[in-house]
């Protein structure tokens, strides 16, 4: 890939910006600046990228400044994929400092430029928790929302349960079988500790299990990403890992990452044994409580499905909700979070043009599914 190093001014309310391009593997700087927002990811800092880029993608950023401090950014992950050209991925971003309009726009616009000026074929940019407000740029820029069906998934909805309160409020807001559920587990001799490095292909194993279970397929699939991601997330305090004990046997583990205000569930595993115990409802109990000790504002449990939530709104409760992975978390009480969701883009004019005029129709075809699973595949993971 060509060199993307370089830096220009832009003009921004009267005065200049400084705009540098990078493909700086560890920007400190940089994860600093996405540590400091409130919805900033751990997706979107370089030590993700460094995890990434063991697998095949090249990490490239580009970063606002105004008067030398980073005010808005984004990180890009990139990968060539035969005669189709380099695809661009990006999670969680851009990342804007302060959500003034203007700014936000000048961060879009410079996004699309970097894309075309990356030689990037087809990109898809997932936004921030807090990202509605890039929605309107973004489209004016020719961006388009991602058909529903297109691969990669991005997650639409989630669960944050509020840490601010006390211990008794979160418990009095569960549902009453899973308030229950957490007591008995206690009771009759579940035990919740903190692991270490020691304990990740426990925890994957117990993770490959769960998914061999569910009928789905493990990601991320790499037998050494979580021995990576420890790596380079422990020296900041950034990755934690939790197991639910039966005596000395390891029956459920979790995989979290406190990331300032936030503390993200992101994997979990269960060997299915002693179920009737509910050791994973005691995982989650004590993974809430030492969030809360250690000064996080929100507890997200990741992921809801999205199709079912809204379903579920539409309903209103007038009818019960099947018993699945979304019921269990609805247990823990919480807020229903809907995100912004990702879209689309193509530097290339007559393809923008095209899909204006319908072509994106094409995208949630089931030719297209069938073809963008290959390519998930081999390109996102």
């Amino acid at each position: 890939m060509d060199d993307i190093n370089r830096r220009r001014l832009i003009r921004h309310d009267g005065h200049g910006l400084d705009s540098t391009w990078s493909d700086r593997p560890h920007d400190p700087e940089w994860d600093d600046f996405v540590f400091s927002l409130p919805d900033g990811h751990h997706e979107q800092t370089s030590r993700w990228g460094q995890v990434r880029a063991r697998y095949g993608w090249k990490i490239a950023r580009f970063t606002l400044k105004d008067n030398g401090k980073t005010v808005a950014g984004c990180q890009v992950q990139l990968r060539t994929v035969g005669r189709f050209g380099k695809a661009a991925y990006i999670t969680y971003g851009p990342c804007v400092g302060c959500r003034e309009e203007r700014l936000t726009k000048v961060c879009v616009e410079e996004l699309k430029e970097f894309l075309g000026s990356t030689g990037v074929t087809f990109s898809i940019v997932g936004l921030p928790y807090e990202g509605d407000d890039m929605i309107r740029p973004l489209e004016k820029n020719g961006f388009f929302r991602k058909p529903a069906r297109l691969h990669p998934r991005f997650m639409e909805a989630t669960l944050v349960i509020d840490l601010t309160k006390q211990p008794e409020e979160i418990l009095a807001d569960m549902r009453p079988s899973t308030r229950n559920n957490v007591r008995r587990a206690l009771k009759k001799g579940i035990s919740v500790v903190e692991g270490s490095a020691e304990d990740i292909e426990t925890f994957r194993q117990l993770m490959l299990t769960l998914c061999k279970r569910r009928g789905t397929s493990p990601n991320p699939p790499q037998p050494d990403f979580f021995h990576y991601l420890w790596k380079h997330f422990s020296e900041v305090g950034w990755i934690k890992i939790f197991k639910a004990m039966h005596g000395h046997e390891t029956v459920a583990a979790a995989l979290a990452i406190p990331f300032r205000n936030w503390f993200r569930v992101w994997k979990v595993g269960w060997s299915g044994q002693y179920g009737n115990l509910k050791p994973n409802e005691a995982m989650e109990w004590e993974m809430i409580q030492y969030a809360r000790r250690s000064g996080h504002h929100h507890f997200d449990l990741v992921e809801l499905d999205p199709t079912q939530i809204r379903e579920m709104l539409s309903r209103a409760g007038s009818e019960p909700m099947p018993q699945n992975t979304n019921s269990y978390k609805l247990g823990f009480g919480g807020k229903i979070k809907m995100l912004p969701g990702a879209y689309c883009y193509f530097p290339n004019p007559l393809v923008r043009t095209a899909m204006r005029l319908g072509l994106f129709k094409l995208l949630d075809s089931s030719l297209a599914v069938k073809f963008t699973q290959m390519y998930d595949k081999t390109v996102y993971t």
